[in-house]
Formats: C-alpha cells, structure tokens, sequence
C-alpha cells in the first residue's frame, strides 16, 4: 500500500524536470517530494525489488486470456 496505493491525498505526477513543479508546490505550502527516475528496463524499488518490465507486460497482458483459457 504505501508504494502503490493511491488515495485523496496523494499524487504521482511525472515531469521531464521537477525543478518547476517544486517551486510551485513550495510557494503554495504543498508538501511535495521527488520520489523517483523513470527510465531503463526494470521496475526497481532499491533494497526491495527489481522485476524486468518484460515480465510485468507479460503478466499485465496475459491474464484475460489465461483467465479465459
């Protein structure tokens, strides 16, 4: 939950630079933080896990039709 789970007062917003979207935040009292990169080959949460997006694409993918047999 606390990696993934999305509620009301949360919000993942991506940028090509947070540098604006701080400032923002900032001079309007918004608590905000960076919290990651996009980028490469892999889903990683450093000191946690590290899954290929090719296995995430297959599993995201391929359920329906597992599902459905």
């Amino acid at each position: 939950a606390a990696l993934f789970g999305e509620d009301q007062a949360r919000y993942l917003v991506a940028v090509d630079s947070a540098d604006a979207v701080l400032a923002a935040a900032k001079a309007a009292g918004v608590p905000a933080a960076v919290i990651g990169v996009a980028g490469g080959e892999d889903l990683a949460v450093e000191g946690l896990f590290t899954l290929p997006l090719s296995q995430l694409r297959t599993a995201h993918e391929g359920w329906m039709p597992g599902y459905m047999g």
